[in-house]
């Protein structure tokens, strides 16, 4: 026959762990709930099981303690997690990107394409005008030099016995030139008021000078009135027994104004910077013909100075004023 069923929720056994438990320091009081009666076969059967068992039985009350991430690893799961956060956020960044305005951006590239563009062929042509116009001014310069250096030393050239008789027609009132060619020249300091004639070289090749002594002449080698370069007149200083008009220009000092009248009747008004005095045969033609302020247009008056040499009918020296446009 079974022995005895002995069963632990009897009263007999009541408070007899407590009591045992309840004087042990560590020990917490819980609430103890209603105590499920087992025999002595379910400990054995539940005894039975554990051994026989090759996975360890985790109780009801015992939570699976999570899996451990390797360090260096990621998962499957937790890698496809992070590839979906990162083409969301890609996906985000492309809808909230704002946009460009390529046809703004691109008309503006064109436009200053184009400006680059005209500025450089502005600057080609100038620099080719510039360089064209020095060549001109550097040939003259030769020419001339070696005309004005001969006529010094008695050889053929310009006319050194001008007229001392006005010719006729010489009123300014009937006077007439195109509209762009100086027409007429005022000194107000010296009194002078002539008017201007075009000039080239003589057949010898030297500067050519007006063909009587009251009038000046405009070599038309040189820049028109107010525009680039230097415009260079020429004048007499005397003829045989009469002042020319360029007698007293020697007297000039800066700041003496010279206007020059143009055909179409503008008025330009130079001032003067300085004077020099140059031998005959020594006379600086490229000065001549260049501006005294670089970038201002000029205006230089030549005339004879210095001694009269009487067997040779010439001046030893050349008298040469610079002025540039107020």
């Amino acid at each position: 026959m079974p022995g005895p069923t002995i069963n632990l929720g009897r009263p007999s056994f009541n408070g007899r762990l407590r009591r045992t438990s309840a004087h042990r320091a560590s020990y917490e009081r819980r609430p103890v709930g209603s105590i499920k009666s087992r025999t002595i076969q379910d400990v054995a059967a539940r005894s039975a099981q554990l051994l026989t068992s090759s996975k360890p039985v985790q109780s009801k009350t015992q939570k699976a303690a999570p899996a451990r991430r390797q360090p260096g690893k990621m998962t499957d799961a937790r890698r496809r997690t992070m590839h979906t956060r990162v083409l969301r956020r890609d996906v985000v960044a492309l809808k909230t990107r704002p946009k460009r305005r390529r046809t703004k951006s691109s008309r503006q590239s064109r436009v200053l394409t184009g400006v680059a563009m005209a500025l450089c062929a502005c600057a080609l042509l100038l620099g080719w005008s510039g360089l064209k116009a020095n060549h001109k001014v550097e040939a003259q310069v030769r020419y001339l030099s070696r005309q004005t250096a001969s006529t010094a030393t008695g050889a053929t050239g310009a006319d050194t016995t001008p007229s001392e008789i006005r010719p006729s027609g010489s009123s300014l009132s009937s006077y007439a030139v195109a509209p762009n060619m100086p027409k007429e020249i005022q000194i107000p300091k010296l009194g002078v008021d002539a008017r201007i004639i075009k000039l080239g070289t003589t057949t010898g090749g030297a500067l050519g000078t007006p063909s009587n002594i009251f009038d000046a002449g405009w070599f038309s080698g040189s820049s028109l009135p107010g525009q680039p370069g230097a415009a260079l007149i020429d004048g007499h200083v005397s003829g045989p027994t009469q002042h020319g008009v360029f007698y007293s220009i020697k007297t000039l000092v800066p700041g003496d104004a010279i206007n020059i009248i143009r055909g179409d009747g503008k008025v330009f008004v130079y001032v003067v910077v300085t004077s020099k005095t140059y031998d005959a045969d020594r006379v600086d033609m490229a000065a001549a013909l260049t501006p005294i302020r670089a970038g201002t247009p000029g205006l230089n008056l030549i005339t004879c100075t210095g001694k009269l040499d009487s067997s040779q009918a010439h001046f030893a020296q050349r008298e040469v004023v610079f002025a540039a446009l107020k």
